[in-house]
């Protein structure tokens, strides 16, 4: 372990990482251990019930531990089901994982065999803070990052009830913010489990104790409760029920789970799937580094593979170690195979989207957000970008442990907003398969946010995603036009660069109709044309500046756009800018404050990431 830290330090080296960095990428796992894929006979088992069919499993798995002299902890029968793939979890006295590994591998009962890793949250260190139990959804940036506003403005339809599982270090189901969407059974129980201690320990209480807060803090980011004047409102608050799976060890910020208790945790959820609950998505805001065993899937790629197939959206974080998680050249000690980030890099999951993080003020990429450039490898013969697209990750508000709310950032916070929204447009559009919902979210994203460069799509746009299934929207115009023409205007303001006098701002409206733009007050700001940024607002002093558009927009009915936009007195090494995220059709402005002021570190210089 000496030697593989030695190489780590000598990998940052290379790509030129500055002292501190906190890349958390040691290939932990426990010695001695192993998780292995069996094959099984379906024919022999194709016509047994569910509980025969895991018995039958069972005994497989304990006639292979005594014919190789293992040790089996457990097995998991539930994911074995349709995939016909036996797991199992196996350990041996007085042998190295590198040796199970070598002897198993050639037996013609395994698919393959892997170490049981260690994986970890993906928040950052960030001093956190309590606040009051006040309305905060002013501080809720990210909320006007993904355009949600567009989306709770037609928030007239019911939706149907989904479930969303956050596999993570449990929730605070007594947060005053998230007990009203925390899945119960009829008895009034929480729904959820407590895996630790590598398949020796299991609990039906899965209450977050950590001192983090990690997984409450994803939960409020997903669904905390709206419009009950108490604290902040989850990307998709009304029709929606969280299931908290902890499969953390412990309490304290650098423990981590195992991969055997994250595979009981997704069995888990499978098992509640088939029993009828509309488990459409699940947030996994956790990872860590490993081989890729490129000889065949993993136990944990099986185990998600199994929940992708029972039409779930899996969204994972893509980590925050700053680098091209499909490019890293790290290596294990005498393995001629580069390590990469699980689950971020499990391109072949039909249903999962990888989650970076960009900025908020920015809106580039995050200095510790993982991304990938789709260069072409072993593991990913295709070049496809391990890295879908990317979400606010900055400076997010959200839930903590004892009905309290602090800031935290890290990809761990980029991918509930995606997991929101998956959740919203399941509920809203049911008819939609996973693979359906995650291709909207992925075609309907903000542009010039790093697609193409750090990962395939743009940032995170629900409103865009909302309309491209939604052709009956709720729009104040009189008369009213018809459903086809039924097409809110979306105003996008962004800032680029230090926001100082006379400084240009793009400005932009789709579906771009032709209009007349104004600003009021008119001595802070102007609104001009620019041969090649278009539309362009110049902005004069620092203070609030209401920005309009008024068009005669289908069948000639006048429709006004407005958004109050605060410019902010922001002097930064880097850009910097402020933004109004997007606007609907409103007969009064709505206003939002970004309260944030960041001082942007220097990029680490070597990766070629731009501010």
């Amino acid at each position: 372990m000496k030697k593989l830290f030695r190489y780590f330090i000598f990998a940052l080296l290379i790509l030129g990482f500055a002292a501190g960095s906190s890349f958390a990428a040691m290939a932990e796992y426990n010695e001695g251990e192993v998780l292995v894929v069996m094959k099984t006979p379906m024919s022999a088992f194709s016509n047994m019930s569910a509980s025969a069919y895991a018995m039958a499993l069972e005994a497989q798995a304990t006639s292979f531990a005594q014919r190789k002299s293992l040790s089996k902890v457990c097995s998991y029968p539930a994911i074995s089901q349709s995939s016909g793939s036996d797991i199992a979890f196996f350990k041996a006295e007085g042998k190295t994982t590198a040796q199970l590994i070598e002897e198993l591998k050639e037996d013609p009962e395994v698919l393959s065999v892997s170490a049981n890793y260690k994986r970890k949250s993906f928040n950052m260190p960030i001093e956190t803070y309590s606040l009051t139990n006040d309305a905060m959804i002013n501080k809720q940036y990210g909320l006007n990052r993904i355009n949600i506003f567009e989306v709770w403005d037609n928030y007239v339809k019911e939706g149907e009830l989904v479930y969303v599982a956050v596999i993570d270090k449990g929730v605070d189901y007594r947060h005053e913010d998230l007990k009203d969407n925390i899945a119960k059974d009829s008895l009034g129980r929480v729904i959820g489990k407590h895996f630790k201690g590598n398949a020796s320990y299991s609990s039906d209480d899965p209450i977050d104790t950590s001192e983090d807060g990690h997984g409450t803090h994803v939960a409020g980011i997903i669904g905390a409760a709206g419009n009950n004047r108490k604290g902040i409102a989850g990307v998709h608050f009304k029709n929606i029920k969280i299931i908290p799976v902890n499969v953390f060890t412990g309490d304290g910020p650098d423990d981590g789970c195992w991969d055997a208790d994250l595979i009981r945790g997704i069995k888990y959820v499978t098992e509640l799937k088939r029993t009828g609950i509309n488990i459409r998505v699940v947030n996994i805001s956790l990872g860590g580094w490993s081989l890729p065993h490129t000889e065949g899937k993993t136990a944990m790629q099986v185990a998600l593979q199994e929940l992708s197939d029972m039409d779930v959206i899996l969204t994972f974080a893509a980590g925050n170690d700053g680098v091209d998680i499909g490019s890293s050249d790290i290596y294990i000690e005498d393995e001629d195979e580069r390590l990469l980030c699980f689950p971020a890099s499990f391109w072949m999951i039909d249903n999962k989207i990888t989650v970076g993080s960009i900025s908020p003020l920015s809106c580039k990429i995050s200095e510790f957000s993982n991304y990938d450039t789709g260069n072409v490898s072993a593991f990913n013969p295709t070049g496809v970008q391990l890295v879908d697209m990317a979400a606010p990750g900055e400076y997010i508000l959200s839930t903590i442990p004892g009905s309290e709310y602090g800031y935290k950032r890290g990809t761990s916070m980029s991918a509930p907003f995606v997991a929101g929204a998956a959740a919203l447009l399941c509920s809203f559009f049911p008819e939609k398969t996973a693979s359906e919902i995650k291709q909207c979210i992925l075609n309907n994203t903000f542009s010039g946010r790093g697609e193409g460069i750090f990962w395939s799509k743009g940032s995170l746009n629900v409103g865009k995603a909302y309309l491209q299934f939604d052709h009956d929207p709720v729009i104040p115009i009189n008369p009213n036009p018809t459903i086809d023409e039924q097409r809110p205007i979306v105003m996008e303001i962004s800032v680029h660069g230090n926001v100082i006098v006379d400084r240009r701002i793009p400005i932009s409206v789709y579906p771009d109709p032709p209009g007349v733009w104004s600003t009021k007050p008119f001595e802070r700001a102007e609104v001009s044309e620019d041969s090649k940024l278009g539309v362009v607002l110049i902005a004069k002093s620092i203070g609030e500046v209401e920005v309009m558009y008024t068009a005669p927009y289908y069948n000639m009915n006048v429709v006004s756009a407005r958004k109050v936009l605060h410019v902010l007195d922001i002097y930064h090494e880097g850009s910097a800018g402020c933004g109004a995220g997007v606007v609907s059709i409103l007969t009064a402005p709505f206003v939002f404050f970004i309260c944030l002021a960041l001082k942007r570190r220097k990029k680490r210089q070597g990766l070629g990431i731009r501010d």
